[in-house]
């Protein structure tokens, strides 16, 4: 008998999982192809052969800040609607946030997007990739247009791979449903 429940519940779990399963595959490529983005940089200020595509898929001005565009450029390559922007702001409304330092409701998954706020500009002026915490409780995460160094920088000469503390983001967002 318990043989007969346990094979139940096991298809059962196989049948929920089978929704999560499209949602994390496109997880799992994402998170792949950013990944193997780490080698962008740029060869004169917000230019380059990347950036350039980047800049050119969200119809941004060649040569304007891209950490949005390499938000956009990823998320449509695997088809995820998003607002496909240069603007930061763009990937931080209200009605796509699932968490803040704040409100932390919805816990991030890899490829969702997370947005930092700048006093100085009274606004949001910097975004990029989810990707996991560590153990130590800070997420890591990869952006564009940042540097390889401590702290959030908007214009940076690549894509890098970066720790955050969770205080510091403005919002976490998810356009992958």
């Amino acid at each position: 008998m318990k043989k007969i429940i346990f094979i139940c519940l096991f298809f059962i779990q196989l049948s929920l999982n089978a929704q999560v399963l499209r949602t994390d595959s496109i997880r799992y490529r994402l998170l792949e192809s950013i990944n193997n983005q780490l080698d962008v940089r740029e060869t004169k200020p917000n230019r380059g052969p990347m950036v350039d595509k980047y800049l050119e898929e969200v119809h941004a001005n060649l040569g304007d800040p891209w950490c949005g565009a390499f938000v956009g450029y990823n998320l449509t390559l695997q088809g995820v609607i998003n607002p496909n922007s240069a603007w930061s702001p763009d990937y931080a409304k209200p009605k796509d946030v699932i968490w803040t330092p704040k409100k932390p409701t919805i816990k991030p998954l890899g490829g969702d997007v997370v947005t930092y706020f700048y006093p100085d500009l009274n606004r949001v002026g910097h975004t990029g990739f989810f990707e996991k915490f560590d153990l130590d409780g800070y997420m890591i995460n990869i952006e564009g247009n940042t540097g390889s160094g401590i702290g959030v920088n908007r214009e940076g000469d690549g894509v890098y791979k970066k720790k955050r503390n969770p205080a510091k983001v403005n919002a976490v967002t998810r356009y992958i449903k």
